[in-house]
């Protein structure tokens, strides 16, 4: 019997498609060596922040895009169990990409031509969290 690799799969779909209600988690397992039972709150947790976060990024909610985001990332620092280890660092991961990108897209209205100066307090608090992100990576 072949042994299947064990990974996440992280979904780029932001919304539910029309006349579907159940929206894509952003962290979906593909195959792990515990079935997904050791991190399923855990998961289940980072999911819903990072939902959450990309909704209030669509109402230009910058700050609380964020909140959500630091949140999720304190949840996938949670201690695991050994094998857990490597998922952690993947929500991990995804989480600190959902935050760069957020910081590119403030960077971009709070500089440039067409700025606007409301955004920049929201691109300090973002560049300011990825730092500590970094420090806990």
């Amino acid at each position: 019997m072949q042994e299947q690799s064990k990974s996440w799969k992280f979904t780029n779909e932001k919304s539910p498609k029309k006349g579907d209600s159940k929206k894509p988690d952003p962290i979906e397992l593909e195959s792990c060596p515990n079935n997904g039972t050791s991190c399923k709150d855990q998961r289940a947790e980072i999911n819903n922040r990072l939902l959450t976060s990309y909704e209030y990024f669509t109402n230009k909610q910058y700050h609380q895009s964020i909140d959500e985001l630091k949140f999720a990332f304190e949840q996938a620092n949670q201690p695991s169990e050994g094998n857990c280890l490597s998922c952690a660092g993947l929500f991990r991961l995804r989480i600190m990409q959902s935050l760069e990108s957020i910081h590119g897209e403030l960077k971009n209205r709070s500089s440039g031509l067409f700025r606007s100066n409301q955004y920049k307090p929201s691109y300090e608090y973002a560049r300011t969290v990825i730092q500590e992100f970094k420090r806990q990576l």
